[in-house]
């Protein structure tokens, strides 16, 4: 419960950060309003308190983000003309600005990366020299294959379907299979939209299998490496994964209309992952309705002191993703599947609260300028140990076999 009024706290404060100008005579309410707001939430997390140390920590939050709104005031006074005591700070509903509020969903997924990765803490990134310099992590690159969209039948029907191959060995090695006529049974009436597709199964089998290098024979059948990437794919749908963000499922609440996945949250997780687990992670790189999942395996970031506020950062990062391809081919992987999106986002910390790498503590965070709009939607962290599963049943009758066949590492 304490976690959840913690956060909450901080959505309300990014709220007021991003409320539109108010130059009419209600500034002056509206700012009294925004600070009544602060001082009310400041109460609640004391009652909710059990150390002095909690107590004081809640206390340094909360005139960090006072001197935030007082910042904000300011800011809006010298660029409209305003009186300091009537300042531009209208009080929308909460839900009315998504994209730089906190959602009540957006809230859950900062409390899971905190309770999984624990707090995050920054400071400026300097060399040994005393020079900025940038942080670079960097996995195995995965490969790139064909996302299968839905409306693409192929992967199931034709003589040379992939899957139907795949019911032809196992039929040759003594099995009952019929994967194809499963899958085209399922799909039956059915009437995506054209974004829809496997890009998840392609994402966690290129992290986890091998790029397959050149067909194979098996049990007669012939697979060439788009058929291998495609079984890998089919293989390796709604593979089990941690999810930190929020999945768009139909719904205005996960529309991707505010900032879905937080700064803080994306970089505490891509940065544990690829640094202490040595695995790419799968990303949602839209925030809206659309879901284009990709491969990240390097990251490449540069802190800064943000040089009008003593008690934020300034981050700029680059983040190393894997296309996904708009049809089944035979090249290898190469630099002319990769995409490197610029995120830029701003880390609000406890100057008095440190590690022991003399980095600050995190409270909050926003993603700032093209990034408000062109951030993750969600990050995926495959479970490495985890069985494969598929919703056809014919499939996952064979898991275990097809498994050794296409997905061993060996």
């Amino acid at each position: 419960m304490r976690v959840l009024i913690f956060l909450a706290t901080i959505g309300i404060f990014l709220w007021i950060t991003s409320c539109q100008k108010d130059t009419t005579k209600n500034g002056k309410s509206s700012v009294t309003n925004s600070l009544t707001d602060l001082e009310n939430s400041r109460k609640h997390e004391l009652e909710e308190a059990n150390t002095q140390r909690q107590y004081d920590a809640i206390n340094r939050k909360y005139k960090v983000l006072r001197k935030e709104l007082k910042y904000i005031q300011k800011e809006s006074s010298f660029k409209f003309g305003l009186d300091d005591d009537l300042q531009a700070l209208s009080k929308p509903s909460i839900r009315s600005d998504f994209t730089k509020s906190y959602h009540p969903l957006s809230l859950q997924s900062v409390k899971k990366v905190i309770r999984d990765f624990g707090e995050l803490y920054v400071k400026e990134t300097r060399g040994k020299t005393g020079d900025l310099t940038y942080e670079v992590l960097n996995v195995e690159q995965p490969w790139s294959g064909y996302w299968y969209p839905f409306t693409d039948r192929t992967l199931y029907e034709g003589d040379e379907a992939p899957l139907l191959k795949l019911d032809l060995a196992l039929r040759n090695l003594g099995f009952d299979s019929n994967i194809a006529g499963e899958q085209a049974r399922r799909f039956e009436g059915f009437r995506p939209d054209s974004w829809e597709g496997f890009c998840d199964g392609w994402s966690f089998a290129a992290i986890l299998v091998p790029e397959p290098r050149s067909p194979k024979v098996i049990a007669g059948i012939e697979f060439s490496i788009s058929d291998q990437k495609a079984i890998s794919t089919f293989g390796h749908i709604n593979f089990p994964s941690e999810m930190y963000g929020i999945k768009y499922l139909g719904n205005s609440k996960t529309d991707g209309s505010y900032q879905d996945l937080r700064p803080e949250g994306f970089h505490r997780v891509v940065t544990q992952v690829l640094g202490m687990r040595g695995q790419a992670l799968v990303i949602d790189d839209t925030p809206g309705v659309q879901v284009w999942n990709k491969p990240l395996y390097s990251y490449r970031w540069q802190i800064t002191q943000d040089p009008d506020r003593d008690y934020a950062y300034l981050v700029k990062a680059y983040a190393w993703l894997v296309k996904e391809r708009w049809s089944p081919d035979e090249e290898m992987t190469s630099i002319r599947d990769v995409v490197a999106p610029v995120y830029s986002y701003r880390l609000y910390v406890d100057k008095e609260t440190q590690n022991s790498n003399g980095e600050y503590k995190v409270i909050a965070g926003e993603w700032i300028g093209d990034s408000e709009e062109n951030h993750p939607g969600n990050a995926r962290v495959a479970n490495e140990d985890a069985e494969i599963y598929s919703d056809n049943k014919e499939f996952y009758k064979h898991r275990k076999t097809i498994k050794s066949l296409f997905f061993n590492k060996n």
